[in-house]
């Protein structure tokens, strides 16, 4: 009787971490690289009624055997985080915190005060090949003593109609300081002293003021006049 009671808590409890092991597979769902497992079942070994073998075996029950891992590839979500990354097929991403190498699929990284691409989970920093074929850090520090390059060009294209008297585009330029400035671009018709022509003013919308201004002329056939 005895026996009979631990093999039906044996099955009791093999069934309760398996529901353990599907409630866990659902709850994280949504969770970033987050890998799915299964639980294999085993029976426990037998016992014999006769020393040898001799006489009849009965079960002892049922037991977990070995958990597996599914790293089959997760559905793509999209990221406000530009840096945030997936691994498309198979494969993972290498950090390392201190002299511990980590191996993940979570790809939500930040950038640290050095310039070093680190994990948002465990703040280990991002590992890449270097020319040696060995593993580096992933780091853009180097790249910060570089000068900004203000905007020094800007081009667009649209239609000025023969029969409006004004039209506005606007873009963003950045300065000599890495700074962006958004810049209001105005034409006026002026065809009432030049016929086919516009006078053009850009404006700083923030500062209010006039940067620059000129005329633009068009040909009969719509062409700038140069």
């Amino acid at each position: 009787m005895i026996d009979t009671m631990f093999v039906g808590l044996s099955g009791l409890r093999t069934f309760q971490k398996g529901l353990s092991n599907i409630g866990n597979n659902v709850a994280n769902l949504n969770t970033p690289g987050f890998k799915r497992t299964s639980l294999q079942f085993t029976d426990m070994m037998y016992q014999y009624d006769a020393q040898g073998g001799q006489g009849g075996q009965h079960g002892e029950g049922v037991k977990v055997g070995v958990s597996s891992t599914d790293f089959s590839a997760g559905e793509l979500q999209s990221s406000t985080n530009p840096l945030d990354v997936a691994v498309d097929g198979g494969g993972f991403f290498v950090s390392k915190n201190g002299q511990q190498i980590n191996y993940s699929r979570v790809g939500q990284f930040e950038l640290d005060a050095d310039g070093a691409l680190i994990s948002r989970q465990d703040k280990s920093r991002i590992q890449m090949f270097d020319s040696a074929s060995g593993l580096s850090d992933f780091t853009i520090g180097t790249l910060r003593s570089q000068m900004a390059k203000p905007t020094s060009t800007v081009k667009f294209a649209d239609n000025l109609s023969t029969g409006a008297t004004n039209s506005s585009a606007e873009t963003t330029v950045y300065d000599k300081d890495g700074a962006p400035r958004q810049l209001k671009i105005s034409f006026t018709s002026n065809a009432s002293t030049t016929p086919r022509s516009w006078k053009v003013e850009v404006q700083d919308k923030v500062a209010q003021s006039t940067v620059g201004s000129g005329e633009i002329r068009f040909d009969p056939d719509g062409s700038p006049s140069f």
